[in-house]
């Protein structure tokens, strides 16, 4: 039963923290459109869509998170941030395609959204293992403690 509450945790962590980080990236990309003078708009499958991968990549690292602190549950997290790196990226050249023209201005607005898209994806694995630490009972402080005192030990 406790590991059953633990993987829970991690699962609760993924699907928080994904619905929220990518609404805010769908909220993004519809800036990167918006600035890269393209019509757009908000379909619910393809907004749906966005935050269900977000939450998906999320998973098995909110997972093995709720079960360790160990420096290589990034890595977990990492493999779910490359899933969600290759379609962005993708989905990026396609949105920006056809960017003749534009102003200086809508040139900055562009970039500036463009990276904030990008900047969502390691925010929603730092989200992820931050709110599953915290329902773990983790604070930061606890776990340098924790890391210092298994160095001591070494």
């Amino acid at each position: 039963m406790r590991v059953l509450r633990i993987v829970g945790v991690g699962l609760g962590g993924a699907i928080v923290a994904g619905a929220v980080v990518g609404a805010i990236s769908r909220l993004l990309m519809r800036a990167v459109t918006v600035a890269a003078d393209h019509p757009g708009s908000f379909g619910v499958s393809g907004s749906t869509f966005i935050v269900v991968i977000y939450i998906v990549a999320m998973i098995p690292g909110g997972i093995v998170a709720a079960f360790t602190t160990r420096w290589w549950r990034w890595l977990v997290f990492g493999a779910g941030s490359v899933l969600l790196f290759l379609p962005a990226v993708g989905v990026a050249s396609e949105e920006i395609g056809g960017t003749h023209g534009l102003s200086p201005v809508r040139w900055v607005l562009l970039i500036a959204a463009s990276a904030l898209v990008f900047a969502t994806i390691p925010a929603d694995a730092v989200a992820t293992a931050r709110l599953v630490d915290r329902w773990r009972g983790r604070s930061a402080r606890n776990l340098i403690d924790a890391a210092d005192l298994s160095a001591a030990r070494q």
